[in-house]
């Protein structure tokens, strides 16, 4: 029987599963890995690193400074959404247990869009890349 090559998102605790994330992020974004050398160091499927890296965080939506405008305005809204929900809930138009799934919901998409925003200070080098070259040496140096 074939050994098992990658590690699984289930056997990771979700703060551990935060902390890869990152690491994939700034390998990315610091260094200028690509996402199968990321896989590598991180022990996990190199089509889950394409994924945040190539779709969900491409060089020119973080570069651009989108990234952080959008997570930004992500957060705003959901704390609207969250204060609509709260009126709603408090002239009796939506039960509470629909109020509680709807918040418990919303504070999810919160805590991943303000985590997503703790994550722009790694893709502030990406020019830095560009110019001087690949510096990832300086990790295990």
């Amino acid at each position: 029987m074939r050994e098992k090559r990658y590690k699984r998102r289930s056997e990771f605790t979700k703060e551990e599963w935060k902390e890869i994330i990152k690491k994939a992020l700034r390998l990315r974004f610091e260094y200028g890995w690509g996402h199968v050398r990321i896989a590598r160091e991180l022990g996990i499927s190199p089509n889950t690193v394409a994924e945040w890296i190539y779709r969900k965080f491409p060089l020119d939506y973080v570069r651009d400074g989108i990234f952080e405008e959008d997570m930004r305005s992500t957060i705003r809204t959901l704390k609207e959404e969250r204060e609509e929900i709260e009126r709603l809930r408090a002239e009796g138009k939506i039960s509470e247990e629909v109020a509680k799934r709807e918040l418990e919901e919303n504070e999810a998409c919160m805590l991943e869009a303000m985590f997503l925003l703790s994550l722009a200070p790694y893709f502030a080098r990406i020019e830095r890349i560009k110019k001087e070259g690949d510096d990832s040496y300086l990790i295990y140096g």
